[in-house]
Parts: C-alpha cells; structure tokens; sequence
C-alpha cells in the first residue's frame, strides 16, 4: 500500500485531470460548488432547526420549514457561505493551470 502524502485546500492535489479547464467548465465547477454547499448548508439548517423545536406538528409547517431551510441555504452559498464552494473549485480548477481554449 503507497502511503498518502498530505492534501491542503492549496496543494493542487487535483491537478492532474483538470488542468487544461475552459471558461465554461470553470463556471459550471462553480455552480457546481455552490450547489454543493447549499445542500450541505440545508442539511446543517434541518438538523440544528430539529435539535431546536423538535418535532413539528402537520405537513404545511414542515414543508415550508423544508422549503425555507432550503432557500435559506441557496442564499447564504450564494454570498459566499463557508467558503466550501470556493474550495472546491480551487482543487478542481486552480488558478495557474493552463487553459483550454
């Protein structure tokens, strides 16, 4: 077994397949990203929201919660959330790699 080198959000350990990445590609790594990031951020909200009030009575409150944890989490990975979208798109698409046309 090869023992695994150490990985940082800066170290490019990504680089290999993606180097050569168009425009395009890297706005769609983006969305991508974010997308990412407002699924986890729903599911953080969902469980601190469950944690917080328990259990909700009927279906109109928890469909709404639902539907409210989610547009909440799409808003904040918009502005920047936690700075994983922003990750990911540096491991996938680094700055210094060469590009495609």
């Amino acid at each position: 077994m090869m023992p695994l080198g150490k990985v940082s959000p800066t170290s490019g350990a990504l680089n290999g397949p993606t180097s050569g990445v168009t425009g395009s590609e890297r706005d769609r790594l983006r969305a991508a990203g974010q997308q990412f990031e407002a699924m986890l951020l729903e599911m953080l909200l969902h469980e601190a929201r469950q944690a917080a009030a328990g259990d909700t009575s009927g279906f109109a409150p928890g469909v709404f919660q639902e539907w409210q944890d989610q547009q909440l989490a799409e808003r904040m990975s918009a502005a920047g959330g936690i700075g994983l979208s922003d990750l990911i798109l540096r491991q996938l698409a680094p700055e210094g790699a060469p590009r495609r046309p």
